[in-house]
Parts: structure tokens; sequence; C-alpha cells
């Protein structure tokens, strides 16, 4: 079961400069969904945004870094197959199914009252081609071997930072395992701290062989890691067209 819903009569409770809308714990600790004037946000327990999504236009990305991850698509031409380890408030999933009909994406959350609020609370679509694993990536990736993907999307974080299921270099691997031929896989970092982080862009560059790239993203911890799985090519003109895009975009 899910918490109680905020409102109805109750005095506006304020949190993180908007309005507190719902709140729950679980196991795992709590989980608010906070309105302002223009966006609905997801936290769990501290000021930082775990997903957000505009009131007016749901499948819009909201938050800077994943509009950076979405430099990956420069490297898939029309994506088929999609796995997006952590859900948070589905923002990803939604901008993919609304812009690639044809797409089916594979979802591992482990928390299953976040899953419950990308549905009624983020407009997460109850759509054929959307398949949510609640389970450990770990866990998924060993019990369902034959899944390969065109896209791996990792942004799993918790209230500490980046969580421990994917912090060695065992996943790096796995993950590039699962990707076809010239898959792309994504993955969002903090760049604190940042002994962590340095480790973290050592392995997925040795993984895939220095064919990856970092995208800091404008005024924001977040470094977008890209992961090409296809030793030798050479990418430098979607790099540019990227490069320049990210210059005229404004802070959020």
């Amino acid at each position: 079961m899910l918490g109680k819903r905020k409102g109805d009569g109750l005095p506006t409770t304020r949190r993180y400069r908007g309005k507190l809308v719902f709140e729950a714990i679980d196991e795992m600790g709590l989980m608010e969904v906070v309105d302002d004037r223009q966006n609905r946000s997801l936290h769990f327990g501290t000021r930082e945004k775990q997903s957000a999504m505009s009131l007016k236009s749901h499948h819009e990305l909201v938050l800077s870094y994943t509009q950076t991850m979405m430099a990956g698509l420069l490297f898939v031409d029309r994506p088929r197959s999609i796995l997006n380890v952590g859900l948070g408030g589905g923002s990803v999933p939604k901008f993919l199914l609304h812009h690639y009909p044809d797409c089916n994406i594979d979802v591992v959350e482990i928390r299953e009252k976040v899953v419950d609020l990308a549905y009624d609370y983020f407009h997460l679509p109850r759509d054929p081609r959307l398949i949510i694993y609640i389970c450990d990536v770990k866990e998924y990736f060993h019990t369902t071997k034959a899944n390969c993907y065109d896209i791996i999307v990792l942004d799993v974080f918790n209230k500490d930072g980046l969580s421990d299921s994917i912090k060695g270099f065992s996943i790096m691997n796995v993950c590039k395992s699962r990707l076809k031929e010239n898959g792309v896989l994504i993955m969002n970092l903090w760049s604190e701290p940042d002994q962590l982080y340095k480790k973290m862009v050592y392995n997925i560059s040795k993984c895939f062989k220095s064919q990856a790239m970092i995208l800091p993203v404008v005024d924001r911890s977040n470094h977008i890691v890209i992961g090409i799985n296809q030793p030798g090519r050479r990418y430098q003109g979607q790099v540019d067209v990227f490069a320049d895009l990210l210059l005229l975009r404004q802070p959020e």
C-alpha cells in the first residue's frame, strides 16, 4: 500500500520550495512527490531531485541530465530494444516510448513503491511495449540471460548517491555483454565523491576499450558517460554536433 495523499482539506505542507503532494516510506527510506508551479519532482528524503515531470507536457525531459543522456541516441539508428535500470518517475521511458513507437523497453527497479509512484503521480503509461521487473539489476541479468539491447541506460541512485549494485567493474562487463553490436551504454554519474567517480570512469573506459566519452551537465555535478560497443569506429561528427547543442542550452 502507498501512503496517504496530501491535501483534501489538510493544511498545505511545504517541502523543497514546493507543495508536498505525497509521501511514503518503504524499507529503503522516504519517498516524496513535490509540485512547484511548473513541474512535479520525486525526492528520496533529500533536496536532490530523483526525477521531474512538466505538469503541462508529461513526456518532456525536464532535468538537464536526462536531456544530456539522450546524446546516446546519436549513435543508434532507430533503437528497437532498450533496458532502463532505475525508474524514478519514469522520465526516460516516457520520452522514449513517445518518440520511438517501434521500441520495446524493459525497466529494472528494485523498489515496488517507486513503480507505483511512477504510474500514479508521473503518468507512466501502461503500455504493452513497457515491461517492468521489480528486482536488483544483478538478479535481472542472472535470470534473463537471453535479452540483448540496442541501448542500456543506468541511472541508479539512492539518497546517499550511486547505488552499490552498479559500482563494480564486473557489472560494466555484464552490461556490455548484453548490448547488441553497435549498442550503447548510457550512465549517469555524480562527480563527487571524486575517488568513486574516477573509478567508475576508468571501469567504463577499460570495459569499452576507450570507446567512451564523458559529457558534463551544465551547472550540475552530473556527468553522463557513454560507452559504445564497436571498437575502432569514430563518431567525432556526432560528438561535435551535440557539443554545440550543449553550449546553446540554458541551465535549469
